[in-house]
């Protein structure tokens, strides 16, 4: 990538940080509480600040969630991995930029998944000897099941990922704003925690953005040290734990508009299942 690329959506690569030997290595202490300022500190969670040294000021302030947010909410309509739902908040359509998986089952017109069913179905039981009543009751019945099956999808995706996801992200902002109090849990399960937000929550963040963005791999990876740059590395006078906290209100803010998303998916589903509940 050239240092001089004038691509905003870049990452160049000027200098290196500042002050970044300073930073201490104590030994992890896997059984006792912990401050959220500890569990963020690069030793805790194996980050060597030697390899960090390409990630620049001006690639920081790139990676700050200003400068996302507008690649993961409020999206262009036709951008890659955008989804639409009616914001009654906003009184409008919202666009969301969703990872590749989210999208491979978030991005489904209702009503046309349940008629395509329905005319597979119609199609097969062309021959049949059965009644025509019975084999429109069947094809009814075909289109509801495929409604059924992406609404259990997405309702599984909402229990198991997106409440808890946001559950903890709730956690882990309580924690930011007491920083130094020791008594978020022990130093393992914070550890863990940790590291889930930064590979699942955080990552999930960069991914969408990078269908965004068209980001390489090599971007996507190199997006990604940024940011933990930022988090674990970027620590003059506590800034990373305002960085980190900044994330995490991103991460809130989006993953709630995904909420909205499958809830509005949801009612779709329970719509064409009462319309057509009654062809059965």
């Amino acid at each position: 990538m050239s240092r001089h690329d004038p691509n905003p959506n870049s990452f160049p690569v000027l200098v290196p940080l500042p002050g970044l030997e300073a930073l201490s290595s104590a030994p992890p202490r896997p059984d006792s509480r912990i401050a959220l300022a500890r569990a963020l500190r690069p030793e805790s969670v194996g980050i060597n600040p030697e390899d960090y040294v390409d990630i620049t000021s001006e690639m920081l302030e790139l990676a700050a969630p200003a400068s996302l947010r507008g690649s993961l909410i409020d999206v262009s309509a036709k951008s890659s991995g955008a989804i639409g739902y009616p914001s009654q908040q906003s009184e409008r359509v919202v666009y969301v930029a969703v990872t590749p998986q989210e999208y491979s089952f978030l991005n489904v017109n209702v009503l046309r998944l349940g008629e395509s069913a329905v005319e597979g179905s119609v199609r097969k039981r062309q021959a049949s000897p059965r009644p025509s009543e019975a084999n429109a009751a069947a094809a009814a019945r075909a289109g509801i099941h495929a409604v059924n099956n992406r609404a259990a999808k997405m309702q599984q995706y909402l229990g198991n990922e997106l409440l808890p996801q946001f559950t903890l992200i709730e956690e882990f902002q309580e924690a930011a704003r007491h920083a130094g109090w020791a008594r978020f849990g022990n130093e393992t399960e914070m550890l863990k925690q940790v590291d889930y937000l930064r590979t699942y929550v955080f990552g999930g963040m960069l991914q969408a953005i990078a269908g965004q963005r068209h980001w390489t791999p090599a971007q996507q990876r190199l997006a990604e040290r940024t940011v933990e740059a930022r988090i674990f590395l970027d620590r003059d006078h506590n800034r990373h734990i305002t960085n980190f906290a900044g994330m995490l209100a991103l991460a809130k803010e989006w993953n709630g508009h995904k909420q909205a998303l499958v809830g509005f998916r949801l009612w779709q589903s329970k719509k064409y299942t009462k319309e057509h509940g009654a062809d059965v």
